[in-house]
């Protein structure tokens, strides 16, 4: 639920695993340089 991307560090999240985000956040999340190699698994909360 944070607005903006937590700091992460050698986290290994699975390709399957769907990443949901708050609305205002997702493109934060998808520019992120810790966030960016998971964009395709960043989804809105609905």
């Amino acid at each position: 639920m944070a607005s903006t991307p937590p700091a992460i560090s050698d986290l290994c999240i699975p390709s399957e695993v769907i990443i949901y985000v708050p609305k205002g956040a997702i493109k934060a999340y998808k520019k992120d340089e810790n966030w960016m190699q998971y964009k395709k698994q960043i989804k809105l909360i609905k």
